[in-house]
């Protein structure tokens, strides 16, 4: 079902679902294929095949998420370990412009020892003129606090010149996910795919039991190019041994026509 966040532009052509639990909106084509092979049986001196029978059968279904959460995506790349919640260290960069000597809040609460202040081209004029640093040297070019960095009047960053402000900082509320290293069993789930057609009526793709078969890749697109991050998932359908044979690899349900009253 296509939906919008705030400032995100989030239409799709569906919804994804795991174990009931909503992955992402899924942007573009989605592609379901269902991918049956036979062998056949031609006697004596025919000319053609009297008789195929299945030997064989794949049902997958690949697709592209247009939102990145970790626990979310988590489950699409099918990756068992579990999601940690805390306080993490990321980077942050900024451009400021150095007006006079007054200090200039930072965005983010720096980390202790962390910050550090750049020419914009990155150029090698580092600390007071001199060659072989791409950063102005603190106490003689810039003075910073946790939350704030100015200007030394005495040093080699000109007044009202922009510069990069990188450095360290803690986010409390972060959430994170370790992958690799261990020859484990993929985690199955069920999958759900719906799609609402243009006319109102649902079409859903059930994989009863299903694993990710997706390569993790991650392409982040800029907003300005017009473009949002799509991150591209497939899923393989398992057959489900709780079910009859002949109907334990996945259903396609069609919504019924409405009938006008």
């Amino acid at each position: 079902m296509p939906y919008a966040e705030p400032k995100r532009l989030l239409l799709g052509p569906g919804d994804l679902y795991i174990n009931d639990v909503f992955v992402g909106n899924v942007k573009e084509s989605v592609e379901f294929k269902y991918d049956p092979n036979y062998a056949y049986q031609r006697p004596g001196n025919c000319i053609a095949d009297v008789k195929g029978e299945r030997t064989s059968e794949a049902a997958t279904l690949t697709a592209k998420l247009c939102d990145f959460k970790v626990s979310q995506l988590r489950r699409a790349f099918g990756v068992a370990e579990a999601v940690s919640s805390g306080s993490f260290r990321l980077r942050n960069q900024e451009v400021i412009k150095m007006s006079g000597t007054g200090a200039i809040a930072l965005a983010k609460t720096a980390c202790t020892g962390s910050l550090k202040v750049s020419k914009l081209d990155r150029a090698t004029v580092g600390a007071s003129g001199t060659w072989g640093s791409a950063s102005y040297k603190s106490g003689t070019d810039f003075s910073a606090t946790v939350s704030a960095v100015s200007r030394v009047s005495a040093g080699t960053i000109a007044d009202q010149q922009y510069v990069v402000v990188e450095y360290d900082f803690l986010d409390a509320n972060a959430n994170a996910v370790r992958v690799g290293g261990e020859k484990t069993a993929p985690e199955t789930f069920e999958l759900n795919f719906v799609h609402k057609q243009s006319n109102g009526k649902h079409i859903q793709i059930t994989f009863y039991k299903a694993m990710s078969n997706s390569d993790i890749t991650l392409p982040f697109n800029e907003k300005s190019s017009g473009n949002y991050t799509l991150h591209q998932i497939g899923f393989k359908a398992l057959v489900d041994l709780t079910k009859p044979e002949g109907r334990n690899l996945f259903e396609i349900i069609e919504e019924s026509p409405k009938v006008a009253s």
